[in-house]
């Protein structure tokens, strides 16, 4: 359906910007609008925080390797 994207800050690392984006458009193909909130700070600093009509998913983004 369709997704936005809001950016506190710039994300530090190459993983945190590829899972966004990957995030981004595979949300992009299901059938409710999501906003994207990356690298926000709320009292502490979110890699990224998911909403939906009924959802709040808060993400914590590593890279393993």
């Amino acid at each position: 359906m369709s997704v936005e994207v809001w950016l506190g800050n710039e994300p530090r690392y190459p993983s945190e910007r590829e899972t966004i984006i990957t995030l981004a458009k595979e949300l992009d193909k299901l059938d409710e609008f999501y906003i994207i909130m990356a690298n926000v700070h709320l009292e502490r600093e979110y890699d990224a925080i998911v909403l939906s009509s009924n959802k709040i998913i808060n993400l914590e983004i590593k890279e393993f390797g």
